[in-house]
């Protein structure tokens, strides 16, 4: 809710008492500018020499107890399933989701004894590697 806070949301909302000061402690930092720079400085000190960054962090692999390795992605912090839902005064105004890999986790064995893939198993590849959220449909009464 803070975020509305920010000049850069022009919010219609108007903050009547500065959010971002901090009264009982005046060395710290006082601006929203000054306070995302210390959160930020903070997070890479806690994160200290590690190896952060483009092709620098290990992968996880999805793998299949008979296949092996389906499927890797970059290791990262977050949930196994992401779903985000923007409510308006009447409900539901956006909805967007992602899982990993695909919507479905089916594999049959074909006539050669290869594995078939459905459809939908690697679907959300795309989406989910880049750690993007898809539009989901509203439920319109």
């Amino acid at each position: 809710m803070l975020l509305h806070g920010l000049p850069i949301f022009n919010a219609s909302i108007k903050n009547q008492y500065d959010w971002f000061s901090n009264k009982s402690d005046e060395t710290a930092p006082q601006t929203v500018d000054a306070i995302i720079v210390k959160g930020l400085d903070s997070a890479l000190a806690a994160l200290g020499e590690k190896p952060w960054g483009t092709d620098k962090r290990g992968k996880i692999s999805y793998s299949h107890e008979m296949l092996g390795t389906l499927h890797q992605i970059p290791t990262s912090s977050r949930s196994t399933y992401g779903h985000c839902v923007e409510m308006g005064s009447s409900g539901p105004v956006r909805i967007e989701s992602m899982l990993p890999l695909g919507e479905s986790g089916n594999i049959l064995m074909g006539a050669d004894g290869s594995p078939v893939f459905d459809a939908n198993f690697f679907s959300m590849s795309d989406v989910y590697d880049g750690f993007e959220h898809r539009s989901f449909p509203l439920n319109k009464q």
